[in-house]
Parts: structure tokens; sequence; C-alpha cells
């Protein structure tokens, strides 16, 4: 019975000494809040001056105004590489079951470049395929959930389009579920 009241006692005045708040914390809290408003405007006088970044292409994007404030060679075409992976599963996940069981067809397991090594007739779940597409950027698993969610590559590239449509992707065309063209 002594244990837990001295327990109970140690308890209470540990947490009473973390509530307390010193005149130093205070202090060192307003200096902070100056030191952050002094950045703050240092950065917005700085405004009419490019960002100095090591990228080829980049936005600044408004989501509010849902206008670009300033962009470098955004409107260049590029290929969107792992980009087009990221379509891949989101029309995946929209049009299917995690559970549903996919039978990896030939075309699906001979589909070169960055791959899982699946295998004709391997039977996977759309889960497991999804993990292989985006962890391991497999175009193997692209085409297996390709074929499986739109009938075949084509279909699936039109729900995709379709989708990029709804996104306002206005310069955006998909032909596979791996790579853009």
């Amino acid at each position: 019975m002594n244990k837990k009241i001295v327990l109970t006692i140690l308890l209470v005045i540990f947490v009473m000494m973390n509530t307390f708040v010193y005149a130093d914390d205070e202090d060192e809290e307003i200096e902070e809040v100056v030191l952050e408003k002094e950045i703050f405007q240092e950065v917005s006088t700085n405004i009419d001056k490019d960002p100095i970044l090591n990228s080829r292409a980049a936005v600044i994007y408004d989501r509010t105004t849902k206008k670009v404030i300033w962009g470098k060679n955004e409107k260049d075409k590029r290929a969107m590489a792992s980009t087009t992976k990221i379509m891949t599963a989101i029309v995946v996940l929209e049009n299917t079951n995690l559970s549903d069981i996919v039978t990896i067809s030939k075309k699906a397991a001979n589909t070169g470049g960055s791959r899982l090594k699946i295998n004709t007739g391997d039977k996977i779940s759309v889960n497991d395929l999804l993990y292989g597409l985006m962890l391991r950027s497999g175009n193997d698993t692209a085409v297996a959930l390709a074929e499986y969610v739109g009938g075949s590559i084509e279909g699936f590239a039109k729900m995709m389009n379709e989708k990029a449509k709804q996104l306002h992707l206005e310069n955006t065309n998909f032909v596979t579920p791996h790579r853009i063209r």
C-alpha cells in the first residue's frame, strides 16, 4: 500500500513539473516567432526572383485560384516515367477490389523493363500486384492489372485518359499502364 501512495505522489509531482511554464521558456518562444516573421518577410519581399532549382521543369500552383504562379519549362513535353504507374494505381483502386485474384497472362509475364518477375498462370491478388507496381515499379504487374481492370492495354489506357481528363490534365495521353509516349 505504501508503494502505491509513493508512486502516486511521484507521478503527481512529475506531471506538475512538466506543466509549469517558466519565464525563460516564454521568452524563447516569443523570440522564435519574431525570427520566423523576419524570415517570412525576407522571403516574401524577394518574390520577384525565380527560385533556384536543379530540376529541368517545375511548377508552383495555387490550388485555391487554380492558377500556375510560376513555372520552369512547364509546357515542355517530356516522358512521365513512373508517374504513369501512379495513374495506373489510381485507376485500379477506383475500379476493382484489393482482394480480387488476377491470373497472369503470357503478355504480362513477358513484359520487359523493370519487373517483379511474375510468371504466366500465376494467381496474384490485386493488392499484391499493386505492391509490385508501386514498390518495385513492375511493368509486368502494370500490364497484369491493366488487362484485369480494362480488359486490354488499350481499354485500360482509355480509362487512364478519362481519369486524366477528370483531373484536368490537358496535355497528357496514356497508351500503356507503365510509360507514356
